[in-house]
């Protein structure tokens, strides 16, 4: 893949950050797939609170204690997810 000024930019970085190993195109496709059912997910968590979503590159602030604990689950899913597809 190469990259020039009108490439589109990787959310990704090419190399897997533990191994060194360069990502697939799939694999970064698969993320970005993960990534986008989580911002779906924690949408539908915040309208069923009746908080606000939050914005690029800012943490999901949630008021009750069940949507806490539900959001430490779903970051949890999210780690063994991309664990799984950088490493699977």
């Amino acid at each position: 893949m190469a990259l020039n000024p009108q490439s589109t930019p990787q959310r990704y970085p090419l190399t897997n950050p533990r191994t060194g190993a360069l990502l697939t195109e799939n694999q970064a496709k698969h993320l970005e797939l993960i990534d986008e059912g989580a911002k779906h997910l924690f949408q539908a968590l915040h309208f069923a609170e009746g908080s606000a979503m939050a914005g690029d590159n800012e943490e999901n602030i949630f008021t009750t204690r069940r949507m806490n604990i539900a959001k430490t689950h779903i970051e949890t899913a999210l780690l063994f997810a991309r664990e799984e597809v950088m490493n699977g």
